[in-house]
């Protein structure tokens, strides 16, 4: 889940909220890694960064291609907890399928752009018992930004002040979501975080480079043991 100028490369898929102005952009690097950019208008907020998860030891966002993709819309009102009693649920929904040709199997990548933010998953057809071993998901954050967020160890909460860092020393560091960014030159903020997770993994990003954060799976079990 995120919220909320370039030109979309060749043969990419473009995803645009109700008002036109946010863009996800689908492009197949070197004819078939999968990746993916955000832009606001000419603004790019998220530079083009890698997506997959590992299936049966496999990461299906290389070796692809595209198969087929649809498209709809969905506005609609629906009850909300907090401080109102319901919000308008407005976005631009794709469902775009790719054909992983290593293991040949079809999996879905679905994208609703809203006009403050855009959130994306993963579908992966279940005939059978699959493995999900990781995640290959990444955020490169566009520009020079400061980063804010709860770090480790795990602990069943995250009740703890928020670290402040630059997107220079974000290397080798847990974030736990949501992480707050603070853009440069007044540009605003960006939130990364996770939504309606169902049996899978909770989010946990890693600190992968420069203003590059990376999701992973990282074990809890010693604090499960321990209860610390």
């Amino acid at each position: 889940l995120f919220s909320i100028g370039c030109q979309a490369q060749q043969n990419s898929i473009v995803v645009k909220s109700p008002n036109g102005k946010i863009q996800t952009i689908l492009s197949l690097d070197n004819g078939d890694v999968l990746k993916y950019s955000v832009l606001i208008e000419s603004d790019t907020l998220i530079s083009f960064s890698e997506m997959g998860i590992t299936v049966d030891k496999v990461n299906i966002g290389e070796g692809v291609e595209f198969v087929e993709r649809i498209d709809s819309v969905i506005n609609e009102t629906i009850p909300s907890l907090w401080n109102k009693s319901e919000i308008t649920n407005n976005c631009n929904y794709s469902k775009i399928k790719f054909l992983n040709k290593s293991n040949q199997l079809n999996f879905w990548v679905e994208i609703k752009n809203y006009d403050n933010g855009i959130a994306f998953r993963y579908v992966v057809p279940g005939e059978k018992e699959r493995t999900i071993e990781g995640e290959k998901t990444e955020f490169k954050i566009a520009g020079e930004n400061q980063f804010y967020y709860a770090s480790g160890p795990f602990q069943y909460g995250w009740n703890q002040e928020f670290q402040e860092r630059s997107g220079n020393s974000i290397k080798g560091e847990l974030l736990a979501p949501p992480v707050t960014i603070e853009r440069a030159n007044n540009k605003g903020y960006i939130a990364v975080s996770e939504s309606a997770l169902t049996k899978y993994h909770g989010m946990v990003l890693t600190g992968s480079s420069s203003n590059t954060i990376q999701t992973s799976f990282v074990s809890n079990e010693g604090h499960l043991k321990s209860g610390k």
